[in-house]
């Protein structure tokens, strides 16, 4: 699929903060000229928000996904990312906590670029996590780092149940929450949903688990462990494994916390209850033949309900056997017996 806008560089760093300037059409800022750099580089047009969470209520139960579609533009305060349209992932394989890009998916989407979108690109990705709340799955990772790689590539977030949603970007290498504008070109859906917002301006972002991830506003020391990075890969089970050493200090992010660390509880224990219903299943799918295998060849091959008694000789088969009397046949012999008691006691005529 060719599209139009300025080459992807592989060796670009992961941060959407770093997209290079000069290298990209020329437009001016959706919401307004801007008077000077802002941290907000992403921008929604309402009818891309309306559809996927249209998309995601028409299936509240399963995941579903599909791709962003729009392009990197730059005004005279640097480069911005426009999310203009959509496209649904039909023919995915959506489950209720994982959801699949099949070959058809991206046959789909490609065709559907090609026909109606072809001097734009894929800006990123969007997914459900019905009843699961907003964050990245170490498999929602491992599809962005595999399938989206470049630094303008985002990842949306929306949960049908508890109506929230949220968006991911690149920062130094790891995806963070990011926060977006919307350009009002429809009205906005009745629904009333929860955003997810960064918890604070972060500062450079380091690796999982290395101090200084983030710096807070006053200046107090950061915990290594910052619940705002909980969402980027491993940092998920350290952010559970290490609770806050002061989270008083971070009440928001400690909350945020205990909350994420529920909801996996949650979704943890609901796996295994399906593990095992699943492997149960399998257990009588499989034990059952054998049983009656067993039961067989303990009765010399023949069922316990079955009779064991020999057939009847052949010349035996076709014997007409006495049968009882039906109501007709003793009806018959009564008559009889009446016309021959008559018969009897008439005189005989002179």
């Amino acid at each position: 699929m060719t599209v139009a806008g300025a080459p992807i560089t592989e060796s670009a760093p992961q941060d959407i903060s770093a997209i290079a300037t000069g290298e990209w059409p020329d437009r001016e800022f959706p919401l307004g000229p801007r008077e000077k750099p802002t941290r907000r580089c992403v921008i929604f047009k309402q009818s891309v928000l309306n559809d996927i969470r249209g998309h995601g209520r028409s299936a509240p139960d399963i995941e579903v996904c599909g791709v962003l579609v729009g392009n990197v533009y730059q005004d005279a305060m640097g480069p911005f990312v426009f999310i203009e349209a959509n496209i649904r992932g039909n023919f995915s394989a959506g489950k209720n906590a994982q959801v699949t890009f099949t070959a058809e998916t991206w046959t789909h989407i490609q065709d559907v670029m090609d026909r109606q979108f072809p001097d734009l690109r894929i800006l990123g990705w969007y997914h459900t996590h019905p009843g699961h709340g907003i964050f990245l799955s170490d498999m929602d990772l491992f599809i962005h780092k595999n399938f989206f790689s470049l630094p303008w590539h985002l990842a949306f977030v929306f949960d049908p149940q508890h109506l929230e949603e949220g968006l991911f970007a690149w920062r130094a290498g790891n995806m963070v929450v990011e926060s977006f504008v919307v350009q009002k070109d429809v009205a906005a859906d009745a629904t009333k949903v929860a955003r997810r917002i960064p918890e604070q301006a972060p500062a450079p972002i380091t690796a999982p688990g290395v101090a200084g991830e983030f710096a807070p506003a006053n200046g107090a020391p950061v915990p290594s462990d910052s619940g705002a990075n909980m969402l980027t890969g491993s940092g998920v089970a350290q952010a559970i494994a290490q609770p806050h050493a002061n989270s008083a200090a971070y009440p928001a992010a400690a909350m945020e916390m205990r909350d994420l660390t529920s909801r996996l509880a949650q979704l943890e224990k609901r796996q295994r209850w399906t593990n095992a219903a699943l492997a149960l299943l399998v257990l009588v799918a499989v034990g059952w033949p054998i049983a009656l295998g067993a039961l067989a060849v303990m009765h010399g091959g023949a069922m316990p309900w079955q009779s064991s008694e020999p057939a009847p000789p052949a010349s035996l088969r076709n014997f007409d056997l006495p049968r009882d009397k039906t109501a007709a046949d003793q009806a018959q012999g009564d008559k009889t017996n009446a016309d021959k008691t008559s018969a009897d006691t008439t005189p005989a005529s002179p």
